[in-house]
Formats: structure tokens, C-alpha cells, sequence
């Protein structure tokens, strides 16, 4: 089966910030194995102040793009002034 993913790397690599936020470590190695097990979609539901800005944006670059939905206008604008590194 071939991978969808665009990277040969591994999803860390792509993460940019100093530290990583309780559970985002985590996150982000769930998201590589169920694209790596051939997941084509990921729906990723969490709390305020999680850090799912900065794992949208570390997927998207490892990944090479991504399609974000949120309600929220705050989440929208922050999504698109920020985009990945």
C-alpha cells in the first residue's frame, strides 16, 4: 500500500515550537500512524489550549496540505495570518 502522505520524513521533523504542549507528542504520532496505516482523513477534537493550531500546522507541512473547518473566526483568522513554517 502506498502511503498518501507527501514526506518521507517523520512528522516530528515538521514540528517548529521550542517545547511541545502535555499530549502533543502524542497527537501528532497517532495522526503519522493512521495516515501510515492508511487513514485518509483525520478529524482531531480537543480542548482549549491543547496546541491544535500548531498540530494542524505540523500535519499540513508534513502531509503537504490540509483542509481546516472551524466555526470560530478567531481560529480562522489565526489559521491563515500563521500558516507553516
Amino acid at each position: 500500500m502506498t502511503s498518501m502522505v507527501k514526506s518521507n520524513t517523520d512528522i516530528l521533523s515538521h514540528f517548529h515550537e521550542p517545547t511541545f504542549f502535555p499530549n502533543q507528542r502524542e497527537i501528532l504520532l497517532q495522526i503519522q500512524a493512521a495516515f501510515n496505516n492508511g487513514k485518509k482523513y483525520i478529524i482531531l477534537e480537543a480542548g482549549t489550549g491543547t496546541g491544535k493550531g500548531i498540530v494542524m500546522k505540523t500535519t499540513s507541512e508534513w502531509f503537504g496540505s490540509a483542509h481546516i473547518l472551524t466555526a470560530q473566526k478567531s481560529l480562522q483568522v489565526q489559521y491563515t495570518t500563521h500558516p507553516p513554517k
